[in-house]
């Protein structure tokens, strides 16, 4: 099919379900692909997006299950929920530059995905061995489906793991989450048959619907719980509270307190700032600094990952004591 110049935008299912279309050429003139526009079109095996276009919305590509290929051009500013879901042989993708926004399950169900490429200079978002981050590394946005490992750590600088950031990871067998980690969005590790335990740190304030131990059943039409799934967790903390309201099998982790922090200095200062400094505790969730002021110790910072190891304290008085 070869769309005439002067089109816009291709309409919501426009060809969803065209099960024999093979190649369609796409003109410059195309500045949105709607919902499901090529959704389910199995015989699709590559396509080439213009540069005029600027959104891919909801499942544009969604069950395209021939497509191996695809180029996003650099005027693309946003990837929409299930955009590429269920691509099963797509096996890269990159995103260039104009991007802002990805949505955490624009590849969900990429079982043959084991890289996901960001452009050196987006702004918004990272790769990190494959893995898609936001720039600043806190959020975690998606994990390939089809990467084979079996490990996988989380950055510490992570404070949120998105919804479905891990979905349909089979071949993972072991995470680890850093203390860091605050927040764990819905299904964010759901169809992770290989994984049969996690240890959810005390960090973690809250976690989404189905985060952890469920699957879908695509014979029986319905989500399953992984099998002797176990969950390692603190007391009193929202990783025990899923436990107890999912029904998993969950073992208590007793707290220990950290060392003392240790070579803590002063790194450099001015008349009104000091830079404070100290070397990491691996151990630790983060870090507390106090002052000493009217008469008792007050919280000035809380620091919530073990990596940072310096903090500036400013606004300080010339030729003053600071405790």
């Amino acid at each position: 099919i070869i769309i005439p110049n002067g089109v816009t935008s291709i309409g919501n299912q426009a060809f969803d379900y065209c099960t024999v279309l093979t190649n369609i050429t796409i003109p410059n003139t195309i500045t949105s692909i709607g919902d499901l526009s090529f959704g389910n079109c199995t015989s699709l095996t590559s396509i080439t997006i213009p540069d005029s276009v600027t959104s891919i919305e909801d499942s544009a590509f969604g069950w395209c299950s021939g497509l191996t290929s695809v180029t996003i051009p650099n005027s693309v500013t946003s990837i929409g929920e299930y955009a590429f879901g269920d691509c099963a042989n797509l096996t890269n993708i990159t995103i260039p530059n104009s991007v802002t926004y990805v949505d955490a399950y624009a590849f969900a169900g990429c079982t043959s995905l084991t890289e996901i490429k960001v452009a050196v200079e987006n702004p918004n978002y990272v790769s990190v061995n494959g893995v898609l981050y936001n720039k600043s590394r806190t959020v975690l946005i998606c994990y390939p489906a089809g990467k084979k490992d079996k490990n996988y750590k989380i950055l510490d600088s992570v404070t949120a793991i998105n919804r479905y950031a891990f979905y349909g990871c089979t071949s993972l067998t072991s995470i680890t989450i850093p203390n860091s980690v605050t927040n764990i969005g819905e299904s964010a590790f759901r169809g992770c048959t290989s994984l049969t335990s996690i240890t959810i740190p005390g960090s973690v304030a809250s976690i989404g619907e189905e985060a952890f131990g469920y699957y879908y059943d695509e014979y029986d039409d319905s989500d399953k719980k992984i099998d002797n799934f176990k969950i390692y967790c603190y007391s009193g903390t929202a990783g025990e509270q899923y436990a107890k309201d999912n029904g998993f099998d969950y073992e208590l982790i007793t707290a220990e307190k950290p060392a003392n922090v240790t070579g803590f200095k002063v790194k450099s200062l001015t008349s009104t700032n000091v830079t404070l400094q100290w070397n990491k505790n691996a151990n630790a969730s983060g870090y507390e600094i106090e002052q000493y002021k009217g008469g008792k110790w007050t919280q000035i910072a809380k620091i919530n990952n073990s990596s940072t190891v310096s903090y500036n304290v400013s606004g300080l008085a010339a030729d003053t004591t600071y405790t």
